[in-house]
C-alpha cells in the first residue's frame, strides 16, 4: 500500500440525534459545524438500527443491497437453531464464511485497497459493527481496532504497547467514556500513522449505550455526550499537530436517531394467540425484533396475507412492508431499500407519537422489549429515528454553510471518494453531496412526497424525501377507521 497524501475522516456518533449538537454538550462539534457544512435534513437507512447503517455507511447502498438487513437476522441455511446476530463478530464471520465478501457490493475498504490506499478503522461498540467498518480488511491489508477483536491479531498489542491496557471500569458510563478516549488516541497516535491510510472510520458509541441505559437528556447520557466530544476535539487536534497530510476532510454523522420507549409489545406472544405462530420458539414465523421495528422470515407454508392483515389492525403497529409488493394493503419492501436476495418475508415498524420526554425530547416510540419505558430506543421508522445528523468540513467542502435538500447516510460514501478523486462503483445507490461541496455541482431537484395503500379500515401513509433520484425514508404511520 502506498501513503496517502489526504485523509478522509469519518466519525460516527452512535445515536447522537441533530437537536444535540449545541455548545453546551458539543462545543467541538458545533465548531466543526461552523466551519463546514450542516446537513439538516440528513436521514439513516430503514431501519434505524446500528448494523444496517453501518453497511450503508460504507457500501453507499440500502439494506436490500448490501445485504445486511438488521442486528439480528435469520439465516437457517448458516445456522438452524438460533438468530444471528449482526453485532457479534463471530456471527459474521459464520454468514462470511458462506458467502464472501460479507457485503453484497464493495465497500469503501475494499475500493481503495484496489487503488493500493488503506484504509483504517477503530470503534467501541458492538465486535459486529466493528467488523462491518472494514469487513475485508484481512484480505485487503487494512486495518481494524476493536477492544474485542483487531485485524491483524498483532495489532491489539501494538496498540497496548503504545498507550497502555484497554481501559476496564465497572461502572457503564464511565467504561463507556473510557473506551472512547483510548481508541481516539488508537486512530491518531497508532493506527494513522501506522499505515497512513486514504480513510480512518471511527466509530464513538457514545450516546447510544447511555440512552438505551439511561435516556435522552438524562445526566450521564450528556455527561458521556461532553466527553466523547472532548475526546473527538483531542484528537482531531493530534491529526492536525502531527501532518503529514496535504489535506484532511472530516465527516461527522450519526447512524440513527432516538426516540424515548413509551411502552413494550410482545409481537410473539400476539402472534400465537392469534393462531398465527405455533409456539414461541417454533420456526414457521421467526421473529427478529430490533427497537422499533421486526423483520418477520416465514415458512413457505405461512399465509403471510393473513400474517399481514393481522399486523395492518394492530394499534401497536405504524407500518406493514412486504416482500416483492405482492400483499394487499402492504408497502412494498423496496419503497425503503430493503427489497433484496436476502430480505425477510415481512417488516413492521412499531407505533410513534409525538409526545416529548421529561427532558424536552420529542418523539415516543414502542419497542417489543429489551429497554425500560422512558429510556431510548431506536430501529422504528419515526421522523425522530430516522433523522440523523451529518457534518462535512474540510478543503473540498463549503464553509459556514447549511444544506437543506433531503440526503443520508448511504450518501457519504461516494462523497468520499469524490473527494479522494476516484470512481464510485456502479453498485452504490447513493449519491455524491454537491450541494456541500465548494466546487458545487449541476442543480438538484429536491422533494418530500408521500406514498400511500389502502387496506380494509384504513391507509398507510409512507413518508419520503428525494434528491437528485435518491430516496430517503423520513417517516410512515396508518391512519385506521
Amino acid at each position: 500500500m502506498r501513503n496517502a497524501q489526504s485523509l478522509c475522516l469519518i466519525c460516527v456518533f452512535d445515536g447522537l440525534r441533530p437537536d444535540m449538537i449545541r455548545a453546551d454538550w458539543t462545543p467541538n462539534l458545533c465548531r466543526l459545524k461552523d466551519r463546514g457544512v450542516w446537513f439538516s435534513q440528513s436521514h439513516c437507512v430503514f431501519p434505524s438500527v446500528t448494523r444496517a447503517n453501518t453497511a450503508a455507511l460504507v457500501s453507499g447502498c440500502f439494506p436490500g443491497a448490501h445485504g445486511i438487513a438488521g442486528n439480528s437476522v435469520w439465516e437457517p441455511g448458516i445456522e438452524a437453531t438460533r438468530i444471528l446476530t449482526t453485532g457479534e463478530v463471530n456471527d459474521l464471520r459464520l454468514i462470511q464464511a458462506q458467502r464472501t465478501p460479507l457485503l453484497l457490493v464493495p465497500t469503501l475498504g475494499e475500493v481503495l485497497a484496489e487503488q493500493g490506499l488503506n484504509t483504517i478503522a477503530a470503534g467501541t461498540g458492538t465486535s459486529g459493527c466493528g467488523y462491518l467498518q472494514h469487513p475485508e480488511a484481512a484480505a485487503t491489508g487494512g486495518l481494524v481496532y476493536h477492544h474485542a477483536f483487531a485485524t491483524p491479531p498483532e495489532l491489539a498489542d501494538r496498540v497496548a504497547s503504545a498507550l497502555g491496557p484497554p481501559p476496564v471500569s465497572e461502572d457503564y458510563a464511565a467504561q463507556a467514556v473510557a473506551r472512547v478516549e483510548y481508541a481516539a488516541k488508537a486512530v491518531s497516535d497508532v493506527l494513522i500513522p501506522a499505515a497512513q491510510p486514504a480513510l480512518a472510520i471511527f466509530w464513538i458509541t457514545v450516546p447510544d449505550g447511555l440512552h438505551h441505559r439511561f435516556g435522552l437528556g438524562m445526566p450521564p447520557s450528556v455527561a458521556a455526550i461532553q466527553a466523547a466530544d472532548a475526546a473527538f476535539g483531542r484528537m482531531v487536534e493530534r491529526l492536525v499537530r502531527a501532518g503529514g497530510y496535504q489535506e484532511v476532510d472530516i465527516i461527522v454523522t450519526a447512524d440513527h436517531g432516538y426516540a424515548t420507549v413509551s411502552g413494550h409489545i410482545n409481537i410473539n406472544e400476539a402472534l400465537q394467540q392469534a393462531k398465527l405462530k405455533r409456539s414461541s420458539d417454533s420456526t414457521d414465523v421467526v421473529l427478529c425484533a430490533d427497537g422499533g421495528s421486526c423483520l418477520v422470515y416465514t415458512e413457505p407454508s405461512v399465509d403471510q396475507e393473513a400474517l399481514a392483515a393481522f399486523f395492518l389492525q394492530q394499534p401497536w403497529v405504524c407500518a406493514v412492508f412486504s416482500k416483492n409488493g405482492a400483499i394487499a394493503g402492504a408497502l412494498p419492501l423496496s419503497a425503503v431499500g430493503c427489497e433484496g436476495p436476502l430480505a425477510p418475508s415481512l417488516m413492521i415498524a412499531l407505533a410513534w407519537d409525538e409526545r416529548p420526554n421529561e427532558h424536552g425530547f420529542v418523539g415516543m416510540s414502542l419497542t417489543p422489549g429489551g429497554s425500560v419505558a422512558g429510556t431510548g430506543n431506536h430501529g422504528g421508522i419515526s421522523p425522530f429515528e430516522m433523522r440523523n445528523m451529518l457534518i462535512m468540513a474540510g478543503p473540498h467542502f463549503r464553509e459556514g454553510a447549511v444544506s437543506e435538500a433531503p440526503c443520508g447516510i448511504v450518501d457519504i460514501a461516494p462523497t468520499v471518494l469524490h473527494c479522494l478523486g476516484l470512481p464510485r462503483p456502479v453498485q452504490w445507490q447513493g449519491r455524491v453531496l454537491t450541494e456541500g461541496l465548494k466546487e458545487g455541482g449541476p442543480p438538484l431537484t429536491a422533494g418530500n412526497r408521500e406514498e400511500t395503500v389502502t387496506f380494509a379500515g384504513g391507509k398507510q401513509v409512507l413518508r419520503l424525501a428525494e434528491t437528485g433520484g435518491v430516496i430517503y425514508t423520513a417517516g410512515a404511520l396508518i391512519r385506521r377507521g
